[in-house]
């Protein structure tokens, strides 16, 4: 554990052309898994300047309703809390709704198909079965207990790598819990938490991808607070089965913490490798570094009339002018 995470200097090294420091989140490194071309063109500013967030939609509500209930829940005088009026938890849903039905800065909403009304209409039934499921579910796991909801530090944890010339360089790790429960209380100030990351996903192949977030946020919890995650798991209100908790023990967490070492020595060495073909057709449709991939987008060249043109890879494929 870092006491005072603010004080430590952090390995500066090019990355890809430019003299930077690492923070690593558990969505970079799973693109980093996919396609390291995708990941060069993060460092040097390749990602679309907006965002597609529709299919994110139903999470950030039902995850902005569980937020704003537990932040609103009664606690008593120790902030345990006492109890989760379903009521109140279903009536902040259209509020909540609206307010994310306008994209922030850089995110956009495409809907699918062109009648936009059945589309919202959709993710807003999907959120609210989301949210009815998961009220009898917080009640089991948070009430009579402390819970930290939406747990982020003011300053990311310090992560120490070793570099390839020798020596130890510190990296951040991103932590961003949506669940923190206290487990137990064990004599010292912090006591026993638990990491639970809230899914609204209808699709149980999803849960597979997942699992190992939660190994990558018991690191980071422990370069944070000096102490392991007691206990780890999913909520997915929308799958029959509602919890998926894992055992995260010195194995996990040392393929974990080979892979984060490994991401860095591959950046730092400008790794740009693409995406293998055979996962070319999910990797790549929908990728936020489409439009300046190489892979796409070929060079430009100038015609004969001294106009600039840019040669896309498509279906159909064609000239189109800069």
């Amino acid at each position: 554990m870092i006491l005072n995470q603010d004080e430590i200097e952090l390995e500066q090294r090019d990355c890809y052309g430019k003299l930077k420091t690492i923070t690593l989140s558990w969505s970079r490194l799973s693109d980093w898994f996919v396609c390291k071309q995708r990941v060069k063109l993060y460092h040097t500013g390749g990602r679309s300047s907006t965002i597609n967030t529709r299919n994110f939609l139903c999470g950030k509500v039902v995850d902005l309703v569980m937020r704003e209930t537990l932040d609103n829940a009664s606690r008593d005088s120790s902030g345990r809390i006492q109890s989760i009026d379903r009521d109140d938890m279903m009536g902040r849903l259209p509020d909540v709704w609206e307010r994310c039905l306008v994209p922030e800065k850089g995110r956009l909403l495409q809907w699918n198909g062109k009648d936009v009304k059945a589309d919202q209409k959709k993710i807003l039934n999907q959120a609210k079965a989301a949210t009815s499921s998961l009220h009898p579910i917080l009640v089991d796991k948070v009430v009579g207990r402390r819970v930290i909801p939406e747990f982020r530090p003011a300053t990311m944890p310090a992560f120490g790598v070793p570099l390839p010339d020798g020596g130890v360089g510190y990296i951040r790790l991103f932590l961003g819990i949506d669940l923190l429960i206290q487990e137990e209380e064990d004599g010292d100030r912090l006591g026993e938490w638990g990491i639970w990351d809230l899914k609204a996903t209808a699709y149980d192949s999803y849960i597979p991808k997942t699992l190992w977030q939660l190994v990558f946020y018991d690191l980071a919890y422990q370069a944070l607070t000096g102490k392991y995650a007691k206990t780890h798991g999913l909520i997915t209100p929308l799958l029959d089965k509602k919890i998926h908790s894992i055992v995260v023990d010195d194995e996990h967490r040392d393929q974990m913490a080979s892979w984060i070492v490994q991401y860095c020595h591959s950046v730092w060495a400008g790794e740009e490798d693409f995406v293998s073909p055979d996962k070319e057709k999910e990797a790549c449709f929908g990728c936020p570094t489409r439009n300046a991939c190489p892979k796409i987008v070929h060079p430009l060249t100038k015609d004969e009339q001294g106009l600039t043109w840019a040669r896309f890879d498509t279906k159909r494929p064609g000239l189109m002018k800069r």
